[in-house]
């Protein structure tokens, strides 16, 4: 089986090969943040601990008590730390799209100018 290339004219792909222009701009929303791995690496859960290990019961349900305590903390500072870096994302995400919806806007309003002072020039000719 042959398979068709993926720009030009075949019979399977009746279409032209074009130029295309696709400018990226790397927001936070153009990267892929595995939050949840790195609030894992910084974020370490305490070991739970093994029953086997005491001798006594009370000392056990002791240790487990504290155990759960420091795993809820730590959740808890994992959670935090994400949704920090989220926002944070979000804030660089909205101050990039405004500083490339004023660029383009300045650009527009140059673009204006270009056609008025052309227009002028033409009206001046005549």
């Amino acid at each position: 089986m042959t398979v068709p290339p993926l720009l030009g004219l075949s019979p399977s792909r009746p279409y032209k090969r074009c130029k295309v222009e696709v400018h990226f701009f790397l927001t936070s929303s153009y990267m892929a943040h595995d939050y949840e791995s790195e609030a894992m690496g910084k974020f370490l859960l305490p070991s739970q601990p093994d029953e086997g290990n005491f001798t006594s019961r009370t000392a056990y349900e002791t240790m487990l008590k504290a155990y759960q305590c420091n795993h809820m903390c730590a959740m808890e500072a994992r959670e935090w730390w994400k949704q920090g870096e989220w926002i944070e994302d979000a804030r660089q995400e909205a101050e990039a799209a405004r500083v490339q919806a004023a660029e383009q806007s300045r650009k527009h309003h140059h673009l204006e100018e270009e056609e008025a002072e052309a227009s002028m020039s033409v009206k001046c000719c005549k």
